[in-house]
């Protein structure tokens, strides 16, 4: 990585947490394609901290060596957690999977790191597979149910799918893929779901570029406030409101095709 990317990495890691340069290029060095997933998991483990000392069991060290990676010992790379959310009884287009990069602080698509896989597990006291399910139906049920944990969990999304160090906007298909795999979970009946096509159709077929950090976390918004709202007229729709002007163009783009009355 270049130098300047590092630098900046660093000093907007210390600049947010607080932390020595030293503690920053640690999670440079476990978080390099992404600063924010760096920051999320320095305070959560901040956070963790503060409880009781986990204790990680033999029987849980067991569970992680069964799927880390031969070359990367302090990793389980793609074959192990393939193998490890099957074991789960999770598929990988379930949303479940992508619960539990959430909740193990997955740096990447299809990895984990052991000490986060070790550290997280032993503070929730799980040593087992039937346990680590359980417990992962559970969240997955608590997540959808509460609004503001799924908010933070399609917050980390974002950061998730970057595949490149320093990648600031996310293809348009990669996030095509995931508002239909998550926002279904959150709003209701055909209309909205109907809508949520229309949406993704648009930014393919129209729109046609990358997506920001800033329109990922405003069409959530958009689509809580406005669409699941009144999915047939979006009366709480107003032209002078804070969302990206993606969302006044989809508003242009129905209405042009008879799809939306005018206001």
């Amino acid at each position: 990585m270049p130098f300047f990317r590092s630098d900046k990495y660093i000093s907007q890691f210390i600049d947010v947490t607080g932390s020595s340069q030293a503690v920053a290029k640690e999670y440079q060095t476990r978080y390099p394609k992404n600063v924010e997933l760096g920051i999320q998991a320095y305070f959560d483990h901040q956070q963790t901290s503060q409880n009781p000392p986990t204790q990680i069991t033999q029987k849980l060290k067991e569970v992680a060596d069964t799927y880390r990676d031969p070359s990367k010992p302090d990793r389980i790379e793609i074959d192990g957690t393939l193998q490890y959310i099957s074991d789960l009884g999770v598929e990988p287009e379930d949303y479940r999977a992508l619960v539990l990069a959430y909740l193990l602080h997955s740096p990447e698509l299809g990895v984990f790191e052991v000490s986060e896989f070790l550290n997280v597990w032993g503070s929730l006291k799980k040593e087992s597979l039937t346990e680590m399910r359980e417990y992962l139906d559970n969240y997955s049920e608590e997540i959808v149910a509460n609004v503001q944990q799924f908010k933070k969990m399609y917050a980390y999304t974002f950061g998730f799918l970057m595949s490149v160090p320093n990648q600031k906007l996310l293809k348009a298909e990669d996030a095509v893929e995931y508002w239909k795999l998550l926002f279904p979970l959150i709003i209701h009946g055909e209309k909205s779901r109907e809508r949520l096509d229309q949406w993704c159709s648009f930014v393919l077929e129209e729109w046609k570029h990358q997506v920001s950090k800033d329109m990922w976390i405003m069409t959530l918004e958009f689509f809580l406030e406005v669409v699941d709202d009144d999915p047939e007229t979006f009366s709480k729709w107003n032209e002078e409101s804070s969302y990206p002007s993606v969302v006044d163009l989809y508003v242009e783009y129905l209405r042009d095709a008879g799809s939306l009355p005018e206001a």
